[in-house]
C-alpha cells in the first residue's frame, strides 16, 4: 500500500490491477475557518504527457498548467443559496463528508464530481503539455490556462474560457459563450466549437493554417482575418456513367487561410461568431 499527501493529513493509495485508486473525503463543513482542500497526484511515467478526465454535474472546473510534473488538485465545496428568511439569503451548510475516488492510470487521471446536491469548485494545477476531456453540467463554468493538447471541454449551462492554449480543441457550450485565446496552433485533427445560444469568440495565430467552415442561424459573423473564399463542396451520386457531383446550396460560409490545412467548424444557433488575430 502506497501512500499520497493531502493538505494536513496522509491517506493510503490503492494499487489494484495497475490503477491508483486514491480516495479522497472531503469535508464540505463550510463553517470551518479552512474549507479548502488539496491533493497531489504524481503520474505514472513524469516525463510524458498525460491526460485528466473530469465529469461533474455541480461545480466549477479551473485548469491552469505549470512548469512541475505532478497534478494539485484543490476542492472548494460552495454553500447552497436556499431562499431568503427575513430579508437575508440563508445558506445550507453541508455537515457530512464527502468521498472522491480518484484514478491514475498510465497517466491518465480521471474522477467525477460530487452528483449529489453538493457543490464543489475545483482548482487544479496540471503540467504544460497535458490533455484534458472536462464534461459540466450545472453551477459552474469551465476556465482553462496555460495548457497545450487535445482539450475536449462541454458545458451544458456555464461559459468556457480557454487562454493562453495550443493543440486540438473540441467545445462545445450549450447556453453560454465560448471563449479561445490560441498562443499557438499545432493540430492535424479538424477542431470544433459549438453552442446553442451563446458567443463563439476565437483568436489566433498569424501563422494559422487552416480551413474554415462556419455557420450560425440568428447571429452574424464578424472577422478580422483574411480568409480567402472556398468552394462549397458536392455531394458524389453514383451515375451509370460514373461517379457525378450533385451541386447543393447551404448557409455555410467556407474559407482557408495561409493556403488551408485542417479544418476547423464554428456553429452557433443563437449567437454572435467572431475570428480574430491573436498577434
Amino acid at each position: 500500500m502506497k501512500y499520497f499527501k493531502t493538505k494536513n493529513r496522509i491517506r493510503p493509495q490503492i494499487y489494484w490491477s495497475g490503477v491508483f485508486v486514491i480516495f479522497w473525503m472531503i469535508n464540505t463543513n463550510l463553517l470551518l475557518a479552512q474549507s479548502q482542500q488539496e491533493i497531489s497526484v504524481s503520474l505514472s511515467f513524469p516525463e510524458k504527457p498525460g491526460r485528466l478526465i473530469i465529469d461533474q454535474s455541480f461545480g466549477s472546473v479551473k485548469v491552469r498548467g505549470y512548469e512541475g510534473k505532478i497534478l494539485i488538485i484543490k476542492a472548494i465545496p460552495r454553500p447552497e443559496k436556499k431562499g431568503k428568511i427575513g430579508g437575508s439569503a440563508s445558506r445550507k451548510y453541508f455537515q457530512r463528508d464527502l468521498i472522491i475516488g480518484l484514478e491514475e492510470y498510465e497517466n491518465t487521471v480521471s474522477f467525477n464530481g460530487p452528483s449529489e446536491d453538493i457543490i464543489v469548485d475545483f482548482e487544479i494545477l496540471v503540467p504544460k503539455r497535458f490533455s484534458l476531456k472536462l464534461d459540466l453540467l450545472n453551477d459552474g463554468d469551465i476556465y482553462v490556462e496555460g495548457v497545450i493538447g487535445e482539450l475536449d471541454v462541454s458545458n451544458n449551462n456555464g461559459k468556457i474560457d480557454l487562454v493562453d492554449v495550443g493543440g486540438t480543441i473540441i467545445a462545445d457550450a450549450l447556453n453560454k459563450n465560448i471563449t479561445v485565446q490560441f498562443n499557438e496552433v499545432i493540430f492535424e485533427a479538424p477542431m470544433v466549437f459549438t453552442s446553442m445560444n451563446g458567443d463563439i469568440d476565437l483568436s489566433f495565430p498569424n501563422n494559422l493554417k487552416a480551413r474554415f467552415k462556419a455557420f450560425t442561424e440568428y447571429g452574424d459573423l464578424y472577422s478580422d482575418i483574411k480568409l480567402m473564399p472556398a468552394s462549397k463542396p458536392g455531394i458524389k451520386e453514383p451515375s451509370g456513367d460514373g461517379d457525378r457531383i450533385k451541386k447543393y446550396r447551404d448557409k455555410w460560409l467556407y474559407g482557408v487561410i495561409n493556403g488551408g490545412g485542417p479544418e476547423i467548424k464554428i456553429d452557433s444557433f443563437n449567437g454572435n461568431i467572431y475570428l480574430k488575430t491573436s498577434n
